[in-house]
């Protein structure tokens, strides 16, 4: 089964984009490839196996936001942060350490070792990147070793299955570079829209508590494989969140919102389209107070495409995972229909 973390860098292939010597993505990839290269080459605990396989992901996070209530701004902050994600797997494409027993909650022998810190320098300097990769590689290095030699020992006392699949697939590497995106904050418009649209809740004192907060992200992915894979990937993303609260004549609590999203900044609805929707919310809230409550129904229903996508996911999602069809804890519902008809 591939990880979440290989999946990004198969998924796409396309033509790349070379980075300049003036990008700073550059020298970050970089220094992520030059200690993958060290750490296949050098890291292996004397009479134990090496790692076959390794790789790096950075996600390099960038946050304003403007949140405030009652026609106020309570909140305005920015933020940034890298966070590490290493995977390290020992033994060999057929049998590796991954896919350990959910229900193992915790290993008594980790209760005296040390936790590595996931977070990468904002500094762009190389040199202080290749520390913070090689500690997380170490420690993850012992506990793959550690849950390869638990998994290899835990097969002596299983029945030897009809099939099984392997724990990794061996692909051809993909290397990708997205153009760098712009990432623009209004500071300003966002604070307008906190205060005009938070105003329109100081007419309604039923509506006790709101909420509106204005948000932008940004996020740049950094990935490196010693298969040879590399990627840089950018997404931005925009959002106003409008939240309200109020309680039924009975007291039930009672909430609404509204959420608009865009990739950029320009794509967001007009403040006076927002201010126009959060008056409808706030008259559906206000009907709801005085509504019948429903009785129990059981019966066919129709559901929204985004709530339609979370119960296939729930229902038959998870049946297919590859890893639930080998585990005798799971029901194995799809287990040796692989190229049958699931719906």
């Amino acid at each position: 089964m591939k990880t979440p973390l290989l999946t990004v860098a198969l998924v796409v292939a396309v033509p790349a984009f070379a980075l300049g010597e003036e990008d700073v993505r550059a020298r970050l990839l970089g220094a992520m490839e030059s200690e993958l290269a060290r750490s296949i080459e050098k890291l292996q605990l004397k009479e134990y196996e090496a790692p076959y396989f390794i790789a790096y992901q950075i996600k390099d996070e960038q946050v304003r936001q403007v949140s405030g209530r009652y026609g106020a701004v309570f909140s305005d902050h920015a933020l940034r942060d890298r966070r590490l994600g290493v995977d390290v797997r020992v033994g060999s494409y057929e049998l590796d350490n991954s896919g350990g027993d959910p229900l193992e909650l915790f290993d008594l022998a980790e209760l005296n070792s040390y936790e590595v810190r996931k977070d990468a320098p904002l500094d762009d300097d190389p040199r202080a990147l290749r520390n913070a990769l090689w500690l997380v590689t170490d420690e993850k290095y012992k506990a793959a070793l550690a849950a390869y030699l638990k998994k290899k020992g835990k097969r002596v006392y299983e029945v030897d299955a009809e099939e099984r699949t392997a724990s990794f697939s061996r692909e051809k590497p993909s290397r990708f570079v997205q153009p760098p995106e712009p990432f623009t904050w209004d500071s300003q418009r966002a604070g307008r829209t906190v205060r005009e649209v938070g105003e329109l809740f100081k007419r309604h004192p039923e509506v006790f508590d709101s909420d509106v907060k204005v948000e932008a992200r940004k996020e740049v992915r950094y990935f490196a494989s010693s298969e040879g894979g590399a990627l840089v990937t950018e997404a931005t993303r925009y959002a106003v969140h409008v939240q309200a609260v109020t309680r039924a004549v009975d007291g039930q609590l009672l909430e609404n919102s509204r959420d608009y999203y865009a990739s950029t900044e320009a794509g967001l609805p007009k403040l006076e389209e927002i201010k126009r929707e959060t008056a409808q919310m706030i008259s559906e809230l206000r009907a709801l107070r005085t509504a019948p409550v429903i009785d129990p129904y059981t019966g066919p229903a129709i559901l929204a495409p985004r709530a339609a996508g979370v119960l296939f996911h729930e229902v038959v999602g998870h049946r297919l995972e590859g890893d639930r069809q080998e585990n005798d804890k799971e029901g194995r519902t799809f287990k040796g229909q692989v190229g049958g008809q699931v719906l």
